[in-house]
Order: structure tokens, then sequence, then C-alpha cells
């Protein structure tokens, strides 16, 4: 299948709530609005695929107008070669991605890229991406709803998301006092009960000592882990065998100053974001290693709009570290899409088929780079 065009279109889009405190709110960018680029590319047969390329500031090592550029190089590079599918591709660990060319792109160009490529392959072929990457995908994926107002509200919130058919949970912690924090842990433990799924995000919030001390009050709420206690990352292993609790890696698998690898045994999750890690080949190596841990590994979304939720979405569905639930509920969080549609959860999960479907709604973006 030869690309014979391939076009970029930017968002700027209006949240209902700020992104402050994660990774948005710096690099110039309103933590109210949140920008990305939308990737098109078409084959001769009128097949198209798109992704989305959405550098997170503060979390991101790119900009996006580096991002852009990058991606209007890409552009240049793949238009007139063609494409081929590898089949199942998380079966392999990727030793290269042939349609990425010869240079290095940045981890959201990659993932945007590779999230266009297996579009077009999959529509090509009459597919979703999910059967593409894997015949053994699920049909749907479990939602973890993300719990991030004040502290007094998560209780109420998490009890009304339960009559909605969530049964996984995420708090935000380490933005407030000890004591506030742990109230909000069991509120949210009570109103969901005692078989739903409560996992906490920490961010790098903690010192060690306090870490220790805080996850000996949070253990009672009975948690699935705390993801990223630690602002010092290198005392991990030894937070774990002081406080007895399990932790995920998060920021740690995209840290360019650290070697995941060299932490990943103490782990008992991995919380993956495509757009930081770097796309498919980065994935297929983490969910490996997941699945040779029998650890679970979480797909999770950078406020990416529908479009990166609906590529996120079949990913998940494809992995072998199966029976998880994603980090895809921040469609909400948007006051308006770049796709026709989010592909939200209904009753705590995403249909692969509803994924699939969604297309873009190019007329509420603008162009910024076309290779025909």
């Amino acid at each position: 299948m030869k690309v014979v065009n391939a076009s970029l279109y930017r968002y700027d889009l209006s949240l209902r709530r700020s992104l402050a405190g994660y990774g948005a709110g710096r690099s110039g960018e309103s933590s109210c609005v949140r920008s990305g680029l939308i990737l098109r590319v078409a084959a001769a047969d009128g097949a198209e695929g798109v992704g989305e390329i959405a550098p997170l500031p503060g979390a991101s090592g790119e900009s996006i107008d580096a991002a852009q550029l990058f991606a209007t190089q890409w552009m240049e590079w793949i238009c007139g070669k063609g494409v081929s599918c590898v089949r199942p591709v998380l079966d392999h660990v990727l030793s290269g991605m042939s349609w990425r060319g010869p240079g290095i792109l940045p981890p959201s160009v990659r993932f945007g890229v590779d999230c266009a490529v297996l579009d077009l392959l999959a529509r090509g072929e009459g597919m979703t991406v999910a059967e593409t990457l894997s015949q053994a995908h699920r049909s749907c994926v479990a939602v973890n709803a993300l719990l991030a107002g004040p502290l007094d509200d998560v209780g109420d919130v998490a009890g009304r998301l339960v009559q909605k058919g969530y049964s996984a949970f995420k708090l935000k912690v380490g933005r407030g006092d000890r004591e506030s924090e742990l109230r909000a842990a069991f509120r949210v433990r009570e109103a969901i009960g005692p078989g739903a799924r409560l996992r906490l995000d920490a961010n790098r919030a903690w010192h060690f000592e306090e870490a220790v001390d805080v996850a000996a009050g949070f253990s009672e709420a009975h948690i699935d882990y705390i993801e990223e206690p630690l602002r010092d990352v290198s005392r991990l292993p030894e937070f774990v065998r002081a406080a007895g609790v399990t932790i995920a890696l998060d920021e740690s698998l995209s840290d360019p100053r650290l070697d995941w690898r060299a932490l990943a045994f103490c782990a008992g999750a991995f919380v993956v974001k495509p757009t930081l890690v770097g796309g498919l080949d980065a994935l297929a190596a983490l969910d490996a290693l997941a699945a040779e841990r029998s650890i679970p590994l979480v797909i999770s979304s950078c406020f990416e709009s529908g479009v990166g939720l609906a590529c996120l979405a079949q990913w998940a569905a494809s992995l072998r570290s199966a029976d998880t639930h994603a980090g895809l509920g921040t469609g909400a969080w948007f006051g308006e899409d770049a796709a026709a549609f989010t592909p939200m959860a209904a009753d705590g999960h995403i249909v692969v088929k509803d994924a699939a479907a969604v297309r873009p709604d190019f007329t509420r973006m603008r162009e910024v780079a076309r290779v025909c």
C-alpha cells in the first residue's frame, strides 16, 4: 500500500478543568487549553489513516512546534513510499519501524506516525487496528476512572461512577495534607465497595520518610498500588521494602535520565503513556516484560483528543498483559473535541468497534502542512 499524500492539522481545544499538576501549565501553554496535531495519510485506493501528535507541556521533551517540524519532515519522506503490515505486531519486539524513516523522531511524533500508519493499514484491509495488532484482541477495554477533583468531593464522585459501571479508580494524592488524603481514600473505598480496584497516583510528590509514613495509612484502604511515590526515584526499591506496598512506574518509563529497566524489578505495574514513551515498539518491549513478570500494563492517555484515545483503546485491546483497566477516562475533560465524537467509556468500558469508528472533524482545525 503506497502513501500518496499526507496532511497535518492543528487543534486548540478548551478543557472543562485545568491540567495544572498533570505535566501541563508550563512552557507557555494555558493549562485550560489542550493543543495538538492530527496527522492524516492517504493511499492511492482512497484508504485514509489518522494519528494524533500531542506533546504534553511539562511532560514531553518536545514542544508542539518542534513536533510539527518533525512530522512535516516525515510526511515528505513517506509520500510515494509503501507500507506493509506486520501481524501480529505485538508478538514480536520490533527491531525497527520501516515506516518511520531514517531519522529519529520525538516520542509524540513516533506515536502519531504509528497510529496513522496502522489505521491506514487496518482500514485498507477492512479491519480495526486491534484486529491488525493481535488476533487475540479484546472487544472492549475496561477504563480506570480518574478522581482528580477536590478531596472533599471524590467520595461522592466515585459513588456516582460506580452506578455508571466503573470498577477501577485512580485517586490523585500528594496534593494535600496527609490526613485529608487518607480520609479521601477511605471515602472512596467506602463508596466503591470492597470489590472495586483503587489505585493512587502521587506523581513523585513525597520525600522518602513522608512516603513510607503515608503508605502505611493508605494500605488499609486496600489499594492496588501507588504510582511514582518518590521524588528520589533511585530509592524506589528501598521504599518497597520499607513500606510493604506495591508501586507502579509511570514517569520513570519516559524519563531520559533513567534506565527504567533498572527499576522495573521493584514495580508491580507499568503505567504506559505512548505519547511519552514513543510509540508501538516501546510499548511492545514493555508489554513483553509485563507479560513475562505477570504484572499489568496500564495504557494511559496524555489528555489526547478523541483521535488519540481511539488509537490507545485499540492498542490496549491488543496487549498480552490483559484484564486490566486502561487510563483512558480523560475524554470528559474536553469541552469540545477534535473527533466527531470522543470514545467515552460507557458502563466503564470503551468498545473497540466504537473506537475504530472515531474520525476527526477537520472543519474544527486548521491545516498546517500538506505533502502530495
